[in-house]
């Protein structure tokens, strides 16, 4: 009898790929007439375009789950039907989460995926031939296979597989296009709505240049200088950030994007924290987040984890967010930022202490101006010292009483 075992590309309508493997079921008396296959479904449930002008990046995550299941004969299967049509019928081997990036380059053509399937936990009963590991391609393509994937020619250039991905890993080489190309129509037309939506971005940014009556200017976007890419900084202390302006307008308040990365390797949102952009871009740079100030929530706070940060100009005009930074905190926490040191003021007339270094000089002019006066402040008041000024014109000694000054006592006016 010969048997017909179909190759299975979709499960309900979500699945992206499958791999099969079979081998003869036997039972108490012998064989019976069924095989035994296995298929690996994968499942892309969601994924993200970031478009920039030297390379677009995808993300994207999903669940892959392998399937056991009887293989009837090809003459006793209905037409258009397989093994694998009902769910509760088939056998669930394992189930493991994976998470990709993916970019490609327009200029070079260049394409990258690393799809990633971490490792089960400690506390988690894994199935035997549960996959986990690392799977790197590179190749070169003729379009964005994410935009076009029905035009796009691609050629594998190098692969690097870590880990135990068994079948997994021999079912990724046997792709052709990278393996998080969507299959679902409303996948890529949120994807082509994106990348026209930047493409109309840039040809409005170009417009402006060739109007301009000085030589078009690079393009650039808001870039991260510090922290450094991959550094390593400490917990609960202030993080120094800085931004170099993009070229194409005067930015006065940029937007900080905060991400951690999870222990499945998506990354989650830590904090969005508006920035005045002479702060972000000066020397000292932008210290607000890393340790918890008076009034602020946990999100500002910089613990243990993976971390990437990314600036967006928002005023004058909402521009495209740069690339992320990736950095690391760990290691014990720094030092706290130092605590303002408060002087005494100077009350009244300069009696009080104006500082520690003018003490003595500051109660000596008090005492002075106390002096000067013959009658104490008035209650609520502070009575204004005399001023003694010479008298002008000639002096009539006549009129003069013994012990007389050549110098008149000419009072202020009271405030």
């Amino acid at each position: 009898m010969k048997l017909n075992l179909k190759n299975m590309n979709t499960l309900a309508a979500c699945t992206l790929v499958a791999a099969a493997a079979w081998s003869p079921a036997f039972d108490a008396a012998g064989f019976t007439g069924y095989y035994t296959t296995s298929q690996v479904f994968c499942d892309m449930a969601n994924i993200k375009g970031n478009f920039l002008v030297s390379e677009s990046r995808y993300v994207s995550s999903g669940t892959c789950v392998n399937l056991q299941a009887n293989q009837q004969p090809q003459d006793e299967m209905p037409p258009g039907t397989s093994q694998f049509d009902q769910y509760n019928k088939s056998k669930e081997l394992f189930r493991a989460g994976w998470t990709a990036e993916a970019g490609y380059n327009p200029a070079s053509k260049e394409t990258w995926e690393t799809i990633t399937l971490p490792p089960p936990r400690i506390d988690e009963k894994a199935p035997p031939g549960r996959p986990y590991g690392r799977f790197t391609w590179k190749m070169v393509c003729s379009s964005d296979p994410w935009l076009e994937s029905g035009s796009a020619h691609c050629a594998v250039t190098s692969v690097t597989a870590t880990g135990d991905l068994g079948e997994m890993e021999k079912m990724l080489r046997q792709y052709a296009q990278p393996f998080t190309v969507p299959r679902k129509e409303p996948q890529s037309q949120t994807l082509r709505d994106a990348h026209a939506s930047f493409v109309k971005r840039a040809q409005l940014f170009s417009e402006k240049a060739t109007q301009a009556p000085t030589a078009p200017k690079l393009y650039t976007l808001p870039e991260i200088m510090e922290p450094r890419v991959g550094g390593t900084y400490p917990p609960q202390t202030p993080l120094k950030i800085r931004v170099r302006s993009p070229s194409y307008v005067k930015v006065q308040t940029y937007l900080l994007q905060m991400e951690v990365k999870q222990n499945n390797g998506e990354w989650k949102v830590q904090t969005n924290i508006p920035v005045n952009a002479a702060e972000l871009e000066g020397v000292l740079g932008y210290k607000g987040w890393g340790w918890h100030q008076p009034g602020t929530g946990l999100q500002m706070t910089a613990t243990a984890g993976t971390y990437r940060v990314r600036a967006q100009a928002t005023f004058p005009d909402r521009g495209e967010a740069g690339e992320w930074h990736e950095f690391i905190i760990a290691g014990e926490p720094g030092a706290a930022p130092d605590k303002l040191q408060t002087g005494k003021l100077v009350t009244r007339a300069g009696l009080g202490n104006a500082s520690t270094g003018s003490g003595a000089a500051a109660a000596t002019m008090g005492s002075a101006l106390a002096k000067s006066g013959p009658e104490t402040a008035k209650e609520g008041t502070l009575q204004t010292p005399q001023v003694l000024v010479p008298q002008k014109g000639a002096l009539d000694w006549s009129k003069a009483s013994a012990g007389a000054s050549a110098l008149q006592a000419l009072p202020r006016s009271q405030p």
